[in-house]
C-alpha cells in the first residue's frame, strides 16, 4: 500500500499555459519529480541542499524546454510521465481584485 503525500493537483492549468504541460490533472498526486519523493508538505530531500519545496527543482535546475520526469497517482494507479517545462502565462499570477 502507498502511503500518499498530501500533495494533489486540485487545478490543471490548459496545456499551453503551465509548466505542468499535460502531464498532471486534476485530482493527481504527485509522488516524486526528478526521482525525489515528494513529501506530504511539497518538499523534496535534495542530496546537496537538503529538504526544499519541490517547484524549486523546476525554478532553479530547470529551463523551460527541458524534459522532467515525474511520478504521479491517477484513479490509484502509479504512473511514471515525461513532461517538456514551458513558460508559465503571466495571467496566472494575477490576484484578482
Amino acid at each position: 500500500m502507498i502511503a500518499l503525500p498530501d500533495i494533489a493537483c486540485s487545478t490543471a492549468w490548459p496545456q499551453n499555459g503551465t509548466s505542468a504541460c499535460g502531464a498532471l490533472q486534476a485530482r493527481d498526486v504527485l509522488l516524486a519529480i526528478d526521482g525525489m519523493e515528494v513529501d506530504g508538505n511539497g518538499k523534496v530531500e535534495h542530496p546537496q541542499y537538503g529538504l526544499l519545496e519541490f517547484t524549486y527543482l523546476l525554478a532553479h535546475h530547470h529551463a523551460v524546454g527541458d524534459l522532467v520526469s515525474i511520478r504521479r497517482l491517477r484513479d490509484g494507479e502509479v504512473q511514471t510521465a515525461e513532461m517538456t517545462l514551458r513558460s508559465g502565462s503571466p495571467s496566472m499570477f494575477y490576484v484578482p481584485g
